[in-house]
């Protein structure tokens, strides 16, 4: 039986599962209110109360005040380490979400920058907008790894959200050379994730332990320090991850030209060069898609759009914007607006549209289309003076 600080139990039976842990813990979160928004935490890294306190704590760490270059995951709970990272004057490093269209962005502040400003550079939005991304072939030497938890043991075991991406950017920066055996890697938690051990039987080689365990209340440095991943284990990797990451494709020709093994899981044989081409083209390839799915289109990357979601190999259909032209009168309380719709970014409205363009997938050649002519209406928000 393995316990918790919060009194948490885990039974190593055979049929326990990392699963199981993580469901404990959302659950425990949940229903104790321990967490902060986004919630529900389940399937996430939770943002647990208290997250600031241990992102402050990490300052205290040797391994933070000596690092240049830190590796931050991009999760709501590690915010403010992201945060004093960048007022410490340090390199941000952070991992492109779910790895759709690299592996890492860099982001640095400048020494005038405000603190206002180098929190919202801290944020996912900020990310997005202030960053840069880093080549495969970049020289880059990453001096500490921070990484977001579900669950984690003294001993240095760790169980993320499910989904594998910590443990294969942890892969590709050791198979990039960027990190090596004795790079700290340091996660932050709250005090009921922690477990004295966690069942031995649940790890791989591929899991990557950690070295420091910060919570609100106290810094914890593992008492068994398990061996790191020595790089891609490609018997180990699927092929539907190997299609999801499209760096690994880039990757996984490097390795193969210095002699390695690059057989996937089961012995599945890598997709031909046409398949992954089609695999661009459905899942993952253009910008039509709703963010997070199979999006279908000509761009690079994942799509970020709000059009549907595609399936894969499907087309992506033509995307519409409303263009909106808004003006009001304080005098009469009388909204204007003019609507148009348009293939365009809005450039002469007054209102805020989504950032987000909605490209239109597939090849095939568009028809010009018709003009549109504005429709002008008017809106009563509240009563009409005599006057009017």
């Amino acid at each position: 039986m393995f316990k918790s600080k919060f009194g948490l139990e885990v039974a190593d039976t055979e049929t326990l599962t990392k699963q199981d842990i993580r469901d404990k813990i959302w659950n425990y979160i949940e229903e104790n209110d321990l967490a902060n928004f986004p919630r529900p935490v389940k399937y996430r890294i939770p943002n647990f109360k208290g997250a600031g306190e241990a992102g402050q704590r990490i300052t205290t760490l040797p391994c933070f005040t000596s690092a240049q270059l830190v590796k931050v995951n991009p999760d709501k709970p590690q915010e403010e380490v992201r945060f004093l990272t960048l007022d410490a004057g340090k390199v941000l490093l952070v991992p492109t979400p779910r790895l759709r269209t690299g592996l890492f962005n860099k982001l640095h502040s400048d020494a005038q920058e405000s603190k206002e400003t180098l929190r919202i550079m801290a944020q996912t939005e900020g990310l997005k907008k202030h960053s840069k991304p880093v080549d495969l072939d970049a020289k880059i030497k990453v001096d500490l790894i921070v990484i977001g938890s579900v669950a984690v043991s003294r001993t240095g075991r760790r169980i993320g959200k499910g989904e594998g991406f910590a443990d294969l950017e942890y892969a590709m920066m050791r198979s990039m050379k960027a990190v090596d055996d004795s790079t700290p890697v340091v996660t932050t938690v709250h005090d009921c994730q922690v477990f004295e051990d966690l069942p031995e039987h649940l790890f791989g080689p591929h899991d990557v332990p950690v070295d420091f365990i910060v919570t609100p209340t106290e810094v914890l440095s593992v008492s068994h320090r398990f061996p790191k991943p020595e790089g891609i284990y490609w018997h180990l990797l699927t092929p539907e991850k190997f299609r999801q990451v499209l760096v690994l494709r880039t990757l996984r020709d490097l390795e193969e030209e210095d002699g390695k093994d690059v057989t996937l899981a089961d012995g599945a044989e890598l997709p031909s060069p046409d398949e992954l081409k089609a695999m661009g083209r459905g899942r993952g390839g253009g910008r039509g898609g709703r963010r997070g799915s199979r999006g279908a289109g000509r761009g690079r990357g994942t799509g970020r759009g709000r059009g549907r979601t595609f399936s894969e190999g499907e087309e992506a259909k033509p995307q519409r914007n409303i263009q909106v032209t808004i003006n009001v009168s304080k005098k009469n309380r009388i909204v204007r607006r003019t609507v148009e719709t348009t293939s365009q970014p809005d450039r002469l409205g007054s209102a805020d549209l989504d950032e987000d363009e909605h490209e239109m997938g597939g090849s095939r050649t568009q028809r010009p289309r018709k003009p549109r002519v504005p429709i002008t209406y008017a809106v009563f928000l509240g009563k009409v003076p005599s006057t009017c």
